[in-house]
């Protein structure tokens, strides 16, 4: 089964960016990238804003788009 696109996924698709490009400009490994873009793991508030500043996000609402799950409380909020 073909999973759906994330927004995460899909901005850096927009940017044109590899996911091993976004992982080596935060010093992660790109496993660890694929589970934040596939939704099987979130980003510390730190992280997160990093990766989100790497897409282009520039205001929380950006973050929302890009980690709806946090915002909302899916897990527990960690950037509001």
């Amino acid at each position: 089964m073909k999973r759906s696109k994330t927004a995460l996924q899909l901005k850096r698709e927009e940017i044109g960016l590899t996911q091993r490009q976004v992982a080596e400009a935060m010093e992660i490994s790109e496993r660890l990238y694929q589970a934040y873009e596939y939704d099987e793991k979130e980003p510390g508030t730190r992280r997160g804003i990093l990766i989100g500043r790497r897409l282009g996000a520039s205001t929380l609402d950006d973050l929302d788009e890009l980690f709806p799950q946090q915002r909302r409380g899916k897990r527990g909020c960690v950037y509001s």
